[in-house]
């Protein structure tokens, strides 16, 4: 896990072993449709039943999955860090981009600041990568469960890690980690590998939506 073409941040650093239990992650990037058959709202900026919710804060999050889990008898939740980057990279294989790393290849797997039109787009377009999986890497920012902080990759556990807050970080408005970039963004951002955050608590952010995990024994 982390920067392992030498080309990444400060805070994919350094490159580290993890182990994780079974667990499941979402095909696609939650929709609107569902958002809004859970929720009975509808924040995105970009509308349309299949394109990815966007306009939703970490806290939103929380709320969606406590009442997805009350409707459906299983405990859905987001994906760890760790989670997510093993699933990008296709069980952690060196892999620039989810579903390939040549920069060429990319508009035929990503919505990106190259071909997006500036909007996101109804998810499972583009080609999956090799677990199956849509839109990794772009189209929307997806919120996972770990607090951010740039050393976090220095201070975690190898087996199932997940940075969480302790004493030492809390503090209000701490920021929650972002994977895979999205549409406005250039290929350096929607890299396996790459790292952005946010207040828990912002709303507003019409690039950012979320895909569900959930462990294997659910």
């Amino acid at each position: 896990m982390g920067d392992m073409f030498g080309d990444g941040d400060l805070n994919e650093k350094p490159v580290h072993k993890v182990c994780l239990s079974d667990f499941y992650i979402g095909k696609y990037l939650v929709t609107q449709r569902l958002w809004l058959e859970v929720m009975e709202n509808n924040p995105s900026e970009f509308e349309g039943s299949e394109r990815p919710v966007e306009n939703v804060s970490w806290e939103d999050v929380q709320q969606f999955v406590i009442r997805l889990s009350e409707r459906t008898g299983k405990k859905y939740r987001l994906p760890s860090e760790a989670q997510w980057e093993f699933a990008c990279r296709d069980r952690g294989k060196k892999i620039k981009f989810a579903g390939t790393s040549d920069p060429g290849a990319l508009y035929n797997y990503a919505w990106f600041g190259y071909n997006s039109a500036n909007r996101t787009h109804a998810v499972g377009q583009k080609r999956p990568n090799e677990l199956g999986l849509y839109d990794m890497s772009g189209n929307v920012d997806e919120w996972v469960a770990d607090i951010y902080a740039v050393e976090a990759y220095s201070r975690l556990d190898e087996k199932d890690p997940i940075f969480e807050e302790t004493s030492a970080d809390r503090a209000m408005g701490t920021g929650r980690v972002m994977r895979g970039g999205s549409f406005f963004l250039y290929p350096q951002n929607v890299r396996c590998s790459s790292r952005s955050y946010a207040p828990p608590t912002i709303t507003g952010l019409h690039y950012v939506g979320f895909r569900l995990g959930l462990d294997a024994q659910e």
